[in-house]
C-alpha cells in the first residue's frame, strides 16, 4: 500500500476510495511506517489521522467499520513505562481536547473511548476540557458511562477544583450534578470552595455551598473560604458572598 497516497486520501475526504480499499483488504487499524511529506506519521493509524485532518466524516466512517478508538500510539525506542506515562497524548481524542472539536469527540466517546486515561500529569479527558471551560467538551466527556468525575492530576486537582478555580459556575453545576465531592482536598488543602472564592465567582460558591461545602474548613496554611475571597482586590469583591459566610 502506498502510504503517501493513503494519507491523501484521507486528507481529502475520500470515503468511497476508502470503502473499495477496505473492501480490498486494507485493515482499518492500517498503522503509517514511514515518514510522510506532511510530517511524521510513524506510529499513526488511519484514525488518528483523520481525526489530526479534522476530516469527521472520515472519522464517522472509520468508527463504523469498526476501527479502534482505544489505541494508544508508540513510537520507535519509547520504552512501556515512557509509552503508558503520555497515555492520553497518545491517543486519537488529545487533538480534540487541545482543538475543541467537540463533534469528533463526540464520535470517539460514542464508540467507547476510554475518558478515564490520562497524561503524563495525571490529568484526564476531562479534566482538561474543564481546564478549557469548554461547557460543550465537558458534556461530551460526561456523557460516557464509565466517566469518572473524580479523577485528580498529580497534585490532586480534582476537575471541579479546576472549575471552581476558573469562576466557571456552568461546569461547577454539571460536576456537582454528577455527583463531584464539594469537600474534595487539593495537595495543599484546598477545597473548590476556596478556590471559588479566591475567583470571586458567587454563582459557583453558592452552588458548592447548596451541595454541601464546608464553609469553615481551612487549608494547610489556614486559609478559609472567606479570608481567600477577602485577598482579592476589592473593587472585584463581590459582596453578596459575605452573606453565605
Amino acid at each position: 500500500m502506498d502510504e503517501t497516497y493513503l494519507f491523501e486520501l484521507i486528507q481529502n475526504g475520500n470515503i468511497e476510495v476508502l470503502l473499495k480499499e477496505i473492501d480490498n483488504g486494507l485493515n482499518v487499524d492500517f498503522i503509517f511506517q514511514e515518514t510522510g511529506s506532511n510530517g511524521d506519521n510513524r506510529g499513526h493509524s488511519l484514525l488518528d489521522t483523520a481525526v489530526a485532518a479534522r476530516q469527521k466524516e472520515v472519522v464517522q466512517f472509520l468508527v463504523d467499520h469498526g476501527a479502534n478508538v482505544k489505541r494508544q500510539r508508540h513510537w520507535p525506542g519509547a520504552t512501556k513505562e515512557l509509552i503508558s506515562s503520555f497515555s492520553l497524548q497518545n491517543t486519537c481524542m488529545y487533538p480534540c481536547l487541545v482543538r475543541g472539536d467537540v463533534d469528533i469527540a463526540s464520535i470517539l466517546v460514542k464508540a467507547g473511548f476510554d475518558v478515564n486515561l490520562q497524561d503524563i500529569r495525571q490529568c484526564s479527558s476531562l479534566w482538561h476540557a474543564v481546564d478549557s471551560g469548554n461547557c460543550e467538551m465537558v458534556e461530551v466527556i460526561l456523557s460516557s458511562p464509565t466517566v469518572n468525575v473524580e479523577l485528580p492530576d498529580m497534585t490532586y486537582l480534582h476537575p471541579l477544583h479546576v472549575a471552581a478555580l476558573h469562576g466557571n459556575s456552568k461546569i461547577v453545576n454539571y460536576l456537582l450534578q454528577r455527583g463531584a465531592n464539594p469537600n474534595a482536598l487539593h495537595v495543599f488543602g484546598n477545597t473548590p470552595l476556596i478556590l471559588a472564592c479566591k475567583a470571586n465567582s458567587y454563582d459557583s460558591v453558592h452552588k458548592l455551598l447548596l451541595h454541601g461545602g464546608k464553609v469553615n474548613t481551612g487549608n494547610l496554611y489556614g486559609v478559609t473560604p472567606l479570608s481567600k475571597f477577602l485577598h482579592n482586590p476589592p473593587n472585584l469583591q463581590d459582596l453578596r458572598i459575605f452573606d453565605f459566610c
